[in-house]
């Protein structure tokens, strides 16, 4: 997706986010400051804390650590970009040395991984097998979602260098050594 593409809110979360733009845009459109909005895709890392419902590459390393099956909420093919949290601030650090276009940026990978794919790569990265369960998806989810960040690749030159094999590993060393 673009930065363009129409918002639509397929759950709470996602509408908190939209409002936020919405009124951050509204209330910065009359003053003599820009505005930069980043939306970064699902950012992970070492110091993600564990919650079961949120950050699936942190929840799957915690059932490797304690040796518990992870439910893939429907058939796990849902997609996903997934963006090292080093990329992340990386490019923060970048934005803020620099002068702000009064713009949007799609932060992350621009790459897709689905759900079966993170299991996949956690079980080769921790050698370890991941049970996976499967449960009815209680809410619609987007199937597909890879950002498109050719914006913030042609206004800052900047691109994700960790590969997700990459990320999960540094992520599970750092949990390995907690």
């Amino acid at each position: 997706a673009t930065e363009s593409a129409a918002l639509c809110a397929q759950s709470c979360y996602a509408s908190g986010k939209i409002a936020m733009e919405t009124f951050l845009t509204n209330a910065y459109r009359h003053r003599p400051t820009d505005l930069m909005i980043l939306r970064p895709s699902n950012v992970y890392g070492p110091g993600q804390p564990y919650k079961s419902s949120f950050g699936f590459i942190r929840s799957a390393l915690q059932c490797i650590l304690d040796g518990r099956e992870i439910t893939l909420w429907g058939d796990g093919k849902t997609v996903r970009d997934y963006l090292f949290i080093d990329d992340f601030t990386t490019f923060c650090h970048l934005a803020l040395s620099l002068e702000w276009p009064d713009t949007i940026y799609n932060i992350g990978s621009g790459k897709g991984s689905s759900l079966i794919d993170i299991c996949d790569v956690v079980e080769s990265v921790t050698e370890q097998s991941l049970a996976r369960a499967h449960s009815p998806e209680t809410t619609p989810a987007v199937r597909h979602n890879i950002l498109n960040v050719s914006h913030v690749n042609h206004d800052f030159g900047w691109q994700a260098q960790v590969t997700l094999t990459q990320g999960i590993a540094k992520t599970w060393e750092w949990l390995r050594s907690r």
